[in-house]
């Protein structure tokens, strides 16, 4: 799951929006420099990560990328879902209220770590506040370019699977919908195991 999905599923769950979000930018498993609610964060993320990617509807949607496409099939369903999540929030609650937002933000400018590429996401969402541009598709399209960016071009990617992914919009909302209930009640559920 990408950004939006992981801050929802912290509200959902009550845990921490940046413990989630920081899941991407913590590595191993020495975490005891984190504060406690970000620790739980950086451990749910994970699992729900991991969830994710051995779940068989993603699995069946990855295997319907063409094959040139198909390595980077998690990072583009990523960065849709939370397209889609966006897009049908109401179906999801907790609603992706601007107040939750602002709880992030908040949240946000209280954590430093050492991650470089960390500080960039950080400066750049504190100052432009970019995660509600996923409700526009084209906001997909810039994420994908960055992503090949930070790959250093070595998989070229974005604009193909931008291309299907538009293609085959009704398909990947249907997935998302099969799937994303299912990653609700794991969160809850890990959380709820602690």
């Amino acid at each position: 799951m990408n950004y939006i999905a992981h801050i929802h599923l912290a509200a959902f769950s009550n845990t921490s929006l940046v413990g989630n979000f920081i899941g991407d930018f913590v590595r191993g498993s020495q975490l005891d420099y984190l504060t406690k609610p970000l620790r739980d964060g950086v451990r749910l993320h994970r699992k729900i990560d991991s969830f994710t990617d051995s779940h068989p509807h993603i699995l069946a949607l990855k295997g319907h990328f063409p094959r040139a496409l198909r390595r980077t099939s998690g990072i583009c369903l990523d960065i849709w879902f939370d397209h889609l999540l966006l897009t049908h929030n109401p179906q999801y609650p907790p609603d992706l209220l601007p107040q939750v937002f602002d709880q992030f933000y908040n949240e946000l400018r209280s954590v430093d770590m050492p991650d470089e590429r960390f500080r960039r996401v950080k400066s750049s969402l504190l100052e432009t506040r970019w995660l509600q541009h996923y409700q526009q598709a084209e906001t997909c399209l810039r994420a994908m370019l960055t992503v090949q960016k930070r790959l250093r071009d070595r998989l070229i990617f974005a604009q193909q699977s931008y291309h299907f992914l538009r293609q085959n919009q009704a398909e990947l909302e249907q997935g998302f919908h099969q799937f994303y209930p299912d990653l609700m009640q794991f969160s809850q559920d890990a959380i709820q195991a602690r």
